[in-house]
């Protein structure tokens, strides 16, 4: 089976082919190709490169047309990531796209004299070229399951969930949210926390990795806004009730950080304050295979498009690779994001307030936005937490009590259980 006409991956890696000067065009094979005119191109260059002679713009234009041109230049430069929405339709181009941000890095930043020799893109290319054909065997793959198959499948699936087998909810701490959601975060799944800056959103992001690691699970805390010792020292002060660093410091505050210090010695937490790009995020959850990793935020970390890509499209791609990775890894992903200007007000802010893509909220299957509502005399102050989007169950708002001093969240108004019969 071919993919559909016309796709982005294909001319992509035509694009990636000709202004590369000809790398890679020995992996071509008439068999990746469902476009005709693609395949034409892709006959083209390979008969170019038999008889030894050179690939390149110039002489595109003048045998293939102008049109042709236009259509690779297109999907090159920063338009490589066309190749990217083949790739979340079939689930299996997470590889292609590192491989198309490598091609798009180095395009732009070499001089065009310079693409041939340069051993990257070569690579790259090779490896964006084996990635198509992987594609086209994994679509093969999907289409030889029978619907006996997928409903063997299905039975299994709800007979691990009768017997309490199906793979384990992440706890948030808030019992409440716990409720709605059946338990918790789920895995392979993406969930959005949102809120205006200084509401409460890392402080949050803490307590339910610290109500996650009390129930055994693993971990994976990546933060571009705050350190990690600041990180654990607000951790450190939700689990020991007190107020770290207290002039009032007392023997019953003691007692209390050095017994949070024992427990906490045997958690499965990992925190990295020097991880930039979703790449790299995608190799740590690889590597310590968390149950959940956190992500504060979204907003600053690097998509892998390059700097002369729009905010949106950055977004858009860092989204799309979260959650590809936590539907591959099958893990539970609690992205952090800001509000947009339309959200900065007194009046708390929706789903669509959230800051970048609009693809936010397509790709999550949890929205959770924070909003204070009001600063109350003993320091504390109250904020509702809207579960705005859930899409296995009921929606609802959960009156909030957050204690800045010691990090702590606690229910204002505790919700009734709506999966209770």
């Amino acid at each position: 089976m071919k993919l559909p006409a016309d796709s982005g991956a294909e001319w992509g890696v035509l694009s990636a082919v000709c202004f590369g000067a000809g790398a890679g065009v020995e992996r071509l094979t008439p068999d990746l190709f469902a476009d005709p005119d693609a395949l034409k191109v892709a006959s083209w260059m390979t008969a170019q490169h038999e008889d030894k002679r050179p690939i390149d713009d110039a002489i595109v234009a003048h045998q293939l047309g102008t049109e042709i041109l236009t259509r690779l230049n297109e999907s090159c430069g920063p338009s490589l990531e066309n190749l990217l929405p083949i790739l979340r339709e079939k689930r299996a181009l997470r590889g292609l796209q590192s491989f198309a941000f490598d091609i798009n890095r180095s395009v732009t930043e070499l001089e065009p004299s310079k693409l041939a020799i340069a051993p990257d893109i070569r690579r790259s290319i090779a490896e964006a070229i084996d990635s198509l054909h992987a594609i086209r065997q994994s679509v093969d793959d999907t289409r030889r399951h029978s619907m006996a198959d997928n409903l063997n499948e299905l039975i299994v699936a709800m007979e691990a969930s009768r017997n309490g087998k199906a793979p384990p909810r992440v706890p948030t701490g808030v019992p409440g949210l716990d409720r709605l959601l059946a338990g918790g975060l789920r895995p392979a799944e993406v969930a959005i926390l949102g809120a205006r800056t200084s509401v409460g959103k890392s402080a949050l992001a803490c307590w339910i990795a610290k109500a996650a690691c009390a129930a055994g699970r693993r971990v994976l805390f990546v933060s571009r806004e705050m350190q990690k010792l600041t990180l654990l020292e607000r951790i450190l002060t939700a689990e020991s009730g007190t107020r770290i660093g207290a002039a009032d410091d007392g023997e019953h505050q003691r007692r209390a950080v050095v017994s949070a210090l024992s427990r906490m010695n045997k958690w499965p937490l990992t925190i990295l304050d020097d991880i930039k790009t979703v790449q790299d995020i995608a190799a740590e959850v690889k590597s310590v295979k968390p149950d959940l990793v956190v992500i504060d935020h979204i907003g600053i970390i690097d998509s892998g498009l390059g700097p002369k890509a729009s905010a949106y499209d950055r977004a858009t791609a860092a989204s799309n690779a979260i959650r590809d990775l936590a539907l591959e890894e099958r893990i539970a992903a609690l992205v952090l994001c800001q509000v947009n200007r339309a959200g900065v007000s007194d009046d708390a802010p929706r789903l669509d307030h959230l800051k970048g893509s609009g693809i936010l909220e397509e790709d999550c299957r949890v929205a959770v936005i924070l909003h204070r509502t009001e600063e109350l005399a003993d320091g504390t102050q109250a904020l509702t937490l809207s579960l705005a989007k859930n899409t296995s169950g009921p929606r609802s708002l959960i009156k909030l009590r957050f204690d800045p001093a010691r990090c702590t969240f606690s229910e204002d108004r505790p919700m009734p259980d709506p999966h209770a019969r």
